[in-house]
């Protein structure tokens, strides 16, 4: 109850009976009674609608408690919507300042549908050469914030979910410490 736990279904489940295969394998491997929320990870190469399907149904059993999806774009959200289906929780996509301007409109389609846009590599990847980019440097001296902080700081006031990868300790903490300023709207 602590702890949400999310899990992806494998880029390998393109159907029906293997996403709801993979599904309940996933929450048995965790050790767990349910997952709060598990994705479809990718919209490619499989029946789209009926692995979303399959996820429903899972959350129809109680074995996830609520759906979401994964590199989605607006197209695939919209066969969703046009096939009837209840719109995901959140749409887990890579965002960041490099790449904002070509997903604007996504973000837009998102928020105006009630879909949470969760950010993963909102740092990045996490590359020092890239945290060092453009004004990142100027804007950490000048408000005695880390690149990092920055970064996910964006993220936030844009409504995404930044969602940061880090193993150590004093980075989870740096990455915690956002909520006690803000950037200007043209940072």
């Amino acid at each position: 109850e602590d702890v949400f736990v999310s899990s992806k279904l494998h880029p390998e489940s393109r159907s029906f009976k293997s996403a709801l295969a993979a599904g309940r394998e996933s929450c048995a491997s965790l050790g767990l009674g349910y997952v709060d929320r598990m994705l479809v990870h990718t919209p490619r190469g499989g029946k789209l609608v009926e692995v979303y399907d399959a996820l429903l149904q899972l959350q129809e059993e109680g074995i996830v408690r609520s759906v979401g999806v994964s590199n989605f774009g607006q197209e695939h959200l919209e066969a969703l919507e046009y096939y009837g289906r209840p719109a995901p929780v959140v749409n887990q996509i890579e965002m960041h300042p490099l790449v904002y301007s070509e997903r604007v409109q996504l973000a837009e389609h998102c928020n105006a549908s009630g879909i949470q846009l969760e950010a993963f590599c909102p740092l990045l990847c996490g590359s020092a050469e890239f945290l060092q980019y453009g004004t990142l440097p100027a804007m950490a001296m000048r408000t005695g914030r880390t690149p990092a902080q920055l970064l996910l700081r964006w993220c936030i006031q844009r409504g995404f979910t930044p969602i940061p990868k880090s193993c150590r300790p004093e980075a989870q903490l740096e990455n915690s410490q956002i909520f006690d300023f803000e950037l200007k709207p043209d940072e």
